[in-house]
């Protein structure tokens, strides 16, 4: 593998990362019919061995996409107030600024490739519910999940975990959302 491919992220997965400054603008044009997007390079910082790799999220300005696109730096950098010429002359920046990126393999004419598919804000994991909302949930859905749990693991449940916590909990701070 050449040095110019080990600097990308080359594995799916979901990543912390640092919005590098583009070097040839954040705004570009693609395909035959020269659609607007706007470009988000990224540089892994969470440890592991995608450490200090490159990405660039892609972000949509056609007609279609254009709010959900906007909606989404809003979201992810709520520092910007979406002032899109004030990114153009350089008078606001996304560099610097913090994300998580998720990463999926995709396959285009035969040629497999990482892309990034989701942009998040560096917290997108959510907040954690109040013990009266959780309370609320478990009483609305606490059996259709257990009814879901015994069919999944044909009658064969694991005994319920100790009040110290259940085995398989992800560590603090992290789950298994996706993106927010």
């Amino acid at each position: 593998m050449s040095e110019e491919n080990n600097k990308y992220v080359n594995k799916a997965g979901s990543y912390l990362c640092v919005v590098k400054q583009p070097g040839n603008g954040w705004f570009g044009e693609a395909g035959e019919k020269q659609t607007p997007f706007i470009r988000i390079p990224c540089k892994v910082t969470e440890a592991g061995d995608q450490q200090g790799k490159e990405i660039v999220y892609t972000g949509w300005l056609s007609d279609a996409a254009f709010d959900r696109t906007i909606e989404n730096l809003c979201k992810t950098f709520p520092q910007w107030n979406g002032d899109m010429d004030a990114l153009h002359n350089g008078t606001f920046s996304f560099a610097g600024s913090e994300c998580e990126i998720v990463a999926e393999s995709e396959t285009y004419n035969g040629e497999t490739r990482i892309k990034a598919k989701w942009l998040n804000n560096a917290g997108g994991c959510g907040k954690e519910m109040d013990g009266a909302k959780v309370a609320s949930l478990i009483s609305k859905m606490g059996r259709k999940a257990k009814a879901i749990a015994k069919t999944v693991n044909g009658g064969t449940a694991a005994p319920a975990a100790k009040a110290d916590g259940p085995a398989n909990a992800a560590p603090e701070g992290q789950d298994d959302i996706p993106f927010n």
